[in-house]
């Protein structure tokens, strides 16, 4: 692209159609990166290098030269093949770069011409936020747009030889999920080169996804120290991201949705654990969330200032289905404040459940005039509301106080000892954030092991900022053992609870699932997954487990390696202690599922090809039909109606009984699974990877019976069985 161009090609390049339309219907579709291809189009208007076939007659229809007329650089390209802007054109054909007319066109039209736009930036002027943009189009489909991964991968390989390095995470995180290779085989070699690439062009995510590869030996080896080092720096900046917003931080992001929880677990209500009948209980007489909202209402317009404290905490910080409302939190936090009853003794106000409610909302009025939220901002309010909480007593007025004391705010001069003596009288008071902030302060005085003491206080309560030091200080040793694991636990849970730096996506994919959406809903867990969530580990898993319908010929065409992924993936889960899908991995193992392909008996060495052929094509024309139903576990009877959870599709794998029983006993002996502990006295009944051993058996089922009460009826379907023998 030239360096410097005529100052009057810049007015009359604003009236060419192709540019004005292109940012026209960019705006028009809510894709403000379109605009930049602009830039692009730019580059079609005024390269000097044309194809041999460009020097023939301008055609008068021609949208360049009608608009530049004269000013139109000699050799611009005005006549392009069918291929190179994805035309429906014969090969070869040459067909005008298309003009779009926003108020002909219909919206289908305008997106198609659209598109051809952003292909002939990208794939031929190399300009690579066009080729940013069709690969995100071609991966998430969106804006209209059908997923295409041949089509994103080879767009992000094209940006990422540019040296853009979300263009080489994705590169990255597509070769590691085997979404965009051939046969979708996973390939973590050419992974971690283009994430390597990536983080040392500042790409926090791909650092993310380096440090969960080297914890748990993903491609490389088992580096602590490694991993250590990259968790640390993805911990640095999300604590950055987190104070990069109003006073003492953002609030937290939301709580990760587990797909599993909408049927109960993997296996239904109460079958994983030690069984509650309450967990099961919704909708069967236990108060939702907008009930107990209606219940607060009710009794906080009767004047009972305690409710109307509690219904203020609901709407600010929200509820499962009640979304955060600051304007409603506010005005029950007023009427709450408003009730204090200045005649009663500070002894009788301890004891007085409203009074400590009443003392609560000015702390909470102070917060909420100082960060903005429902009210306009005012420090000065801010200040006045947190000194009324002081007189109060209000841990949370004596943390904003100790806040504007530290930093000389709201006209207070600077007094840092005040200061400390508030955060420490809050902190004692069990204020999170006054414990965390004590904590730096006495961090900063050498104090370690007191610091560490506080800052462990706050990690309880996830408190980004404490679990951040304790992280450092586990690293560097600093009074607190050096401890390399340790280390990483913090700052890997800082890194995934304060997500901001790497675009949070695993609330992407629930806006996805929000919007009926799997397929990218899908895309994101996997991609989360190879950060190392735990939670986008599980929900992948359990789409490709469930074999939910998804809408797409790339799906389709990746079915047979569905259970492979699910397989590795609630491997992954359970090694971070998920205890679901420890068991699953069993049962992965015991059924054959994602465990290779299984040669018929009697088969050659040299059949096993054609067998392998056949047996994908069996499994791509299962996966297009309608699945065979899994079995439900909601039920106590079908607990028993399946000895383990049945493969949706038929096997293709050789089942490893032995692996299966080693995945079973460790959650039955070590995370008191009662479901893994049935399943193994199954195997011991049967002698299925383990000896017949009945008395083993016998004591695997009354101890799922001690664990899961519940669960008596199978259970004690299966004694009698076994005594039977």
């Amino acid at each position: 692209m030239p360096t410097s161009l005529p100052r009057r090609l810049v007015g009359f390049l604003a009236r060419v159609p192709l540019v004005s339309n292109a940012l026209e219907i960019a705006t028009g579709l809510g894709q403000s990166p379109l605009g930049r291809i602009v830039g692009a189009l730019w580059h079609v208007a005024v390269t000097h290098v044309a194809p041999a076939w460009a020097g023939g007659p301008t055609p008068p229809q021609d949208p360049l030269a009608a608009a530049l007329g004269d000013h139109a650089p000699a050799g611009a390209p005005r006549w392009f093949t069918a291929e190179e802007i994805g035309s429906d054109g014969a090969p070869g054909a040459r067909v005008p770069l298309p003009t779009i007319d926003a108020r002909r066109d219909p919206p289908a039209l305008q997106r198609l011409k659209a598109l051809q736009l952003i292909r002939y930036s990208a794939f031929q002027c190399d300009h690579v936020p066009a080729l940013m943009q069709l690969g995100t189009m071609s991966l998430f489909n969106s804006h209209g747009f059908r997923r295409n991964l041949p089509t994103a991968m080879a767009a992000f390989e094209r940006a990422a030889a540019h040296g853009d390095s979300t263009a080489q995470r994705y590169v990255g995180l597509l070769s590691a999920t085997g979404l965009g290779t051939p046969g979708a085989q996973r390939d973590y070699a050419r992974a971690i080169v283009y994430l390597s690439f990536a983080a040392v062009g500042g790409d926090t995510a791909s650092q993310q996804a380096l440090g969960y590869y080297h914890l748990t030996g993903i491609g490389v080896e088992k580096e602590c120290n490694e991993a250590s080092w990259h968790y640390a720096r993805v911990a640095e900046r999300a604590v950055d991201a987190f104070l990069d917003g109003p006073p003492t931080g953002r609030h937290l992001p939301s709580e990760r949705v587990k797909l599993t929880t909408w049927s109960g677990g993997p296996y239904g209500w109460d079958a994983s654990g030690p069984g509650n009948p309450r967990l099961s209980a919704y909708g069967n007489g236990v108060l939702g969330s907008k009930d107990i909202l209606q219940f607060y209402r009710m009794q906080a317009e009767e004047g009972n200032a305690l409710y109307e404290f509690q219904l203020g905490l609901a709407l600010y910080w929200g509820m499962h289905n009640v979304t955060r409302n600051y304007l409603g939190a506010a005005k029950y936090f007023k009427r709450a404040a408003q009730r204090w009853d200045p005649n009663l003794s500070a002894e009788q106000s301890a004891l007085s459940r409203s009074q400590i409610a009443s003392a609560h909302a000015t702390g909470y009025l102070g917060w909420m005039y100082w960060r903005g939220e429902g009210v306009a901002e005012n420090v000065s309010t801010a200040r006045s509301w947190f000194e009324l909480g002081l007189e109060r007593r209000d841990s949370r007025s004596m943390n904003g106080i100790a806040h504007m004391l530290d930093r000389g705010l709201g006209g207070l001069p600077a007094d840092s000892e005040r200061a400390f003596s508030l955060w420490s009288e809050a902190a004692s008071r069990e204020n999170t954030d006054a414990q965390a902030q004590l904590g730096v302060k006495l961090w900063q005085r050498g104090q370690f092991q007191q610091a560490a003491a506080w800052f462990a206080k706050a990690a309880q309560h996830d408190h980004p900022l404490a679990l951040l030091y304790l992280g450092n200080m586990h690293r560097a040793g600093q009074g607190l053992p050096e401890n390399c694991q340790m280390s990483i636990a913090f700052h890997k849970r800082v890194a995934e609870l304060v997500d901001w730096a790497i675009d949070q996506p695993m609330h992407a994919a629930q806006e996805a699932l929000r919007r009926g959406d799997l397929g990218t809903a899908l895309v994101h867990y996997l991609f989360a997954g190879e950060l190392g969530y735990e939670s986008a580990q599980l929900n992948a898993a359990w789409i490709l487990d469930q074999q939910w319908p998804i809408r797409s010929a790339e799906w389709r065409a990746l079915a047979h390696v569905w259970d492979q992924t699910a397989l590795a993936l609630w491997n992954r889960a359970a090694n971070q202690g998920n205890t679901d899908g420890r068991v699953k991995t069993g049962d992965y193992y015991y059924y054959g599922r994602g465990t290779g392909l299984r040669p018929p008996h009697g088969t050659l060495r040299g059949d096993t090809v054609a067998h392998a052929v056949a047996v994908a094509e069996k499994a791509a024309a299962a996966a297009a039909a309608p699945s065979v139903p899994t079995a439900s576990w909601r039920s106590r009877l079908h607990w028993r109606s399946w000895p383990i959870t049945p493969p949706v599709l038929q096997p293709v794998g050789e089942p490893d009984y032995e692996r299966a029983a080693v995945y079973y006993r460790v959650a039955a002996e070590t995370e008191h699974s009662s479901i893994g502990m049935w399943n193994l006295g199954y195997m011991y009944e049967h002698g299925l990877g383990v000896p017949t051993d009945y008395h083993l058996a016998h004591r695997m089922y009354g101890m799922a019976l001690l664990t899961n009460p519940e669960a008596y009826l199978p259970i004690y379907m299966s004694l009698v069985a076994l005594n039977l023998r």
